[in-house]
């Protein structure tokens, strides 16, 4: 008879009682060392971080969990004989695993092959969202959440430093230090468990907290790091009763320092405490009814600040805009948070401070609806808004500092929904709840936080690289399934965000994000490694079209970014191929100072690419591209054609234009085009170009219909 599935109550009851038992803390901190620490010998990579996105580990969540349900009762810190010891590590992984199952199964019981193909979507019920929620990903790395919080409350530091002993340059530097002295006393731990008996091995004194070299570490006084530390120190008094289930309210998860009865203090997980710095204080503003207001304002000014530097450092501060109020005569219809023009490209930000609250966290529905509809469709409401006022008549755009963007050209819109705090499964979330416009100007939205936007700003570097991001993020978001936008941008920096047509949903593990994590703690930690993740960024820098983008990726041209986008959105194969092809092209141009061209036709973007390698004179060889743009445009029935003059032997551009215009029939067109030479085969270029004799009375290779004598043999 087959057994029925327990209910959470017995299971969390369970959990308890596992967690309450006689030396538990020492099985703590086992799992905090096997689970939570990365180790290696000389660089770090995206290998060593494969462990922290694993499905085979516990999250942080999880050992929160079992904190929480430890501090229940009073701690016991005897070290348990080792059978004891194992039991309690197997015990822990066996009911956490029966919970998750027990989550999952409530989460997808109505899932079916038959409900899915009626429109049913399994992730957006109040149960699945509930284990997204709990499960998923963090969407912030411990350095962001450190050093952010240091620039989050540093207009707050006199009430921080009067209510609760520390300023905000105090928690990051304590912060900073406390990690590094803990890693060299969990080494030493490690190093001196090897001598000891078994009965006698534990990895507890490996997250004691070292308080004076702490001090030491970062120049202060310990009573500045014990007031700190003090903030953050779970008060054992009250015996955690209102924690009954696993998504309960965790005390520990914001006060996660653990008292010794002899004074000592342990922490057994850094993330919470980096997190509590960064989240803690505005709820501790709350209760003060006369400072709160300031409090709000403040935090408003930092993320729109904030969000206005990182875009600055990559698009500059001539195409960005903060605080920029639309007007339509003398009304005043809306307000865009920042704006970033560049090329026919505007980027509309609306940044908001909202949390998900904890009926929300517990899978009820109207509360994450409501939830949501504040943080984020309220957001994407009010871009919209503005963004179907471009490129309108009689509207004006005036930021707080005077300016006033010109939007006149703009031809694609893209809103950015950005929150400033951490929202669990908010990509999950943003796909169930979020109600679209749809209009010709306006793209799909990106909802993310503010940590994306650091991470996105961090690892990118150009305009183009992170408009090629947003447009792909775009064009193919419906059918990716994610519950963090990490894991898109890390897929995206290995190989871009095409996906094939013939697939309808690609389903992103959190562990395509290994290698960017890798890369960012090599950047903001000083660690040794790769500080780029290998693929887009550094696949085809050294292709000729790879080349070609670098020439243009800072250039808000319209012809550099539509051109450039279309690059970067070709697969490494085509690259590859159409750089080998012209490399040949250059070099048999700058040996024999012929005429070669390349056409490719550009499908998804409703457009086509042809490149000359030429050395005839400005106007002549601008006047035969020009001609060849237009007959291939035609022949293709594309409503945009970009088209590319290089120099023989260098490779240099030396012209570049782009055709923007609906397909129209036209006779004299449709007879000038109906002999064109078919597109080429780029298996076959390299045998063309090194054979190819082309007679004066043949057709001329580049479509035009014309004989090769009247047209680019001319």
């Amino acid at each position: 008879m087959k057994k029925e599935p327990r209910t959470e109550r017995e299971i969390f009851d369970d959990l308890v009682q596992l967690c309450t038992s006689t030396g538990y803390v020492h099985a703590v901190a086992y799992l905090c060392f096997r689970d939570n620490v990365i180790r290696y010998r000389k660089d770090v990579s995206g290998k060593h971080f494969e462990k922290m996105r694993s499905s085979e580990r516990l999250i942080r969540n999880e050992i929160n969990a079992l904190i929480g349900c430890m501090v229940k009762a009073e701690l016991d810190w005897s070290i348990p004989d080792p059978a004891t010891f194992t039991a309690l590590i197997q015990s822990s992984d066996s009911l956490l695993a029966e919970y998750h199952d027990r989550l999952s199964a409530d989460a997808y019981a109505d899932l079916s092959i038959e409900a899915v193909q009626s429109g049913f979507d399994p992730t957006s019920t109040g149960e699945a969202l509930r284990e997204a929620v709990f499960y998923g990903a963090e969407s912030a790395y411990v350095f962001q959440f450190r050093d952010m919080a240091f620039e989050r409350y540093a207009a707050d530091g006199d009430w921080l430093a009067e209510n609760r002993g520390y300023a905000p340059i105090d928690a990051r530097d304590i912060c900073r230090a406390l990690f590094a002295s803990q890693n060299q006393i969990l080494t030493t731990a490690i190093e001196k468990m090897s001598k000891k008996d078994p009965s006698e091995w534990t990895v507890l004194e490996g997250f004691r907290l070292d308080i004076d070299d702490i001090a030491s570490r970062c120049g202060k006084n310990t009573d500045d790091v014990v007031e700190f530390l003090h903030a953050f120190t779970y008060q054992s008094e009250r015996g955690h009763t209102d924690y009954l289930q696993i998504d309960d309210f965790n005390e520990v998860a914001v006060t996660p320092i653990v008292q010794a009865p002899k004074g000592d203090l342990y922490l057994f997980q850094y993330y919470p405490l980096v997190e509590a710095t960064y989240d803690s204080p505005f709820y501790w503003f709350s209760e003060d009814k006369e400072y709160f207001p300031s409090a709000s304002k403040n935090r408003g000014e930092f993320t729109e600040t904030f969000l206005t530097e990182r875009l600055i450092s990559i698009f500059g501060s001539n195409s960005v805009f903060s605080n920029v109020d639309v007007y339509e005569g003398k009304k005043r219809i809306g307000e865009m948070d920042c704006l970033v023009v560049f090329g026919e490209y505007a980027l509309i930000f609306q940044a908001k401070s909202q949390r998900l609250t904890l009926p929300a966290r517990k899978g009820k529905l109207e509360k994450l609806k409501d939830d949501f509809g504040r943080a984020v469709q309220k957001a994407y409401d009010q871009a919209v808004t503005c963004a179907k006022a471009v490129p309108k008549e009689g509207i004006r755009y005036v930021c707080s500092d005077g300016r006033e963007p010109d939007l006149s050209n703009i031809e694609r819109v893209y809103p950015v929904c950005v929150l400033a705090d951490h929202y669990p499964a908010l990509a999950m979330q943003a796909r169930a709840f979020l109600n679209t416009t749809t209009h010709p100007m306006i793209g799909a939205p990106l909802v993310c936080d503010l940590f994306l936007i650091d991470v996105v700003t961090e690892m990118l570097p150009s305009p183009l690289r992170f408009l090629s991001y947003i447009t792909l993020r775009a064009q193919f978001g419906k059918k990716i399934l994610v519950t963090n936008e990490l894991a898109t941008f890390g897929y995206y920096l290995r190989q871009s965000l095409w996906v094939d047509s013939d697939l309808s949903m690609m389903l992103l593990d959190d562990s395509v994000a290994s290698e960017l994590d890798a890369a960012m703690t090599v950047r903001r930690e000083g660690l040794p490694g790769d500080d780029t993740p290998k693929g887009i960024l550094t696949k085809l820098q050294n292709t000729r079209l790879g080349k070609l983008v670098a020439e243009v990726e800072h250039d808000p041209n319209q012809f550099s970014v539509g051109m450039g986008l279309a690059i970067l959105e070709m697969g490494e194969d085509l690259v590859r191929r159409m750089s080998s092809a012209l490399d040949l092209m250059i070099r048999d141009a700058g040996r024999t100072g012929g005429h070669h061209d390349l056409t490719i036709p550009l499908a998804h973007r409703d457009a086509g690419l042809s490149i000359h390698v030429n050395s005839d004179p400005n106007q002549e060889a601008s006047d035969k591209l020009r001609s060849h743009m237009l007959y291939r445009k035609y022949a293709q029935r594309a409503g945009n054609w970009f088209g590319l003059l290089l120099e023989p032997t260098t490779g240099k551009p030396r012209f570049g234009a782009k055709v923007r215009a609906p397909h129209v029939f036209d006779f004299g067109l449709e007879a000038i085009t109906s002999n064109a030479a078919p597109l080429q085969k780029f298996e076959n270029l390299s045998v063309q170009i090194g054979k190819r004799k082309i007679g004066r009375n043949d057709r001329c290779p580049c479509g035009s219909g014309k004989k090769f004598k009247r047209c680019c043999s001319v």
